[in-house]
């Protein structure tokens, strides 16, 4: 019987098709470099978190394409070629190193890092690896673990069909923005409109609106709307946008931290921190979802466990 039975398993290896690869569940932290772009985008359990722009390498010396990982993470890194000391205004890499085990390296050539140049990032400029803005990468780098995977690609395509390509699933819905409360109002925009982290001109561009779409509106703040619109969220400024109101709905709600809280961009204790509310911060509550709030409290927005608010 036990002959047989391995017999049995052996015939099944050659009917099976062997190039077949079921997709995968995400992992818990994962970030897509697309160098066509120059976009990199993390997500966690399978949601978009935040998309921002980076510079990638030049064409003699491109960043190479793969699955990595993150093997390192180091404040203050010096620039050994440059003989420049880490933490140092010129130092080219920023104040910020997170190493990646491209071509079996340990950490220590290709690297997710800062810059000493604003200027540079959208452009395919470096020797190789991925420079962001030092505000962006210090958000990342607060919230990324070590062993966090990492594709690039250089693609036209999605992020979902890139991390595919890895047999990787991604949500393609929005992280924070789940069902619009029904205090929203809604909005079309007059012009090609940029969509930010935050109601300001120097927050991260999450992406461009085009000429008539039209968004649902939960909050102004200083002349800026917060937003959705299909899968996106975010905010935009309020001069480009007709709209039936100007003001959140009257029957938002208004309730008072009891403790310090959490702020997560999902209703998950798993979802990603944003910041940490203080004792008897003042929130605006637009929606809950089993026992957690949607809510916004100046210009922070996101999810809060609805146990410590009153």
């Amino acid at each position: 019987m036990k002959r047989l039975l391995l017999g049995f398993v052996f015939l099944l290896s050659f009917l099976i098709p062997q190039g077949f690869a079921a997709a995968s569940s995400p992992p818990s932290q994962l970030i897509i470099i697309n160098t066509a772009t120059n976009k990199l985008a993390f997500y966690e359990n399978g949601n978009l978190v935040k998309e921002f722009p980076v510079a990638t390498g030049k064409s003699s010396s491109p960043t190479p394409d793969g699955k990595f990982v993150i093997v390192n993470k180091i404040t203050n890194r010096p620039y050994y070629t440059g003989h420049i000391q880490g933490g140092d205004p010129s130092n080219p890499l920023g104040d910020r190193w997170m190493g990646m085990d491209i071509y079996g390296t340990p950490g220590n050539t290709y690297a997710i890092h800062g810059n000493n140049n604003e200027s540079t990032i959208g452009n395919w400029i470096t020797g190789g690896c991925v420079r962001m803005h030092n505000a962006d990468i210090h958000w990342l780098y607060d919230r990324i673990n070590v062993k966090t995977t990492v594709i690039i690609k250089r693609a036209q395509t999605s992020y979902q069909a890139i991390a595919s390509s890895y047999s990787i699933t991604l949500d393609s819905s929005s992280p924070v923005h789940s069902t619009p409360a029904s205090s929203s109002s809604t909005g079309r925009t007059t012009t090609a409109l940029n969509v930010r982290t935050a109601p300001n001109i120097s927050a991260t561009r999450i992406t461009t609106l085009q000429p008539g779409t039209t968004i649902t509106i939960y909050e102004t703040s200083n002349g800026w709307y917060r937003m959705s619109a299909g899968n996106i969220s975010g905010w935009v400024s309020s001069q480009y946008v007709t709209s039936s109101s100007s003001q959140p709905a009257s029957n938002t709600k208004i309730g008072r931290t009891t403790t310090a809280l959490n702020v997560r961009t999902a209703p998950s204790i798993s979802a990603t921190r944003i910041t940490t509310l203080q004792p008897g911060t003042t929130i605006t509550i637009y929606e809950t979802n089993n026992g957690w709030y949607r809510m916004s409290a100046g210009g922070i927005s996101g999810w809060v466990f609805s146990q410590y608010v009153k």
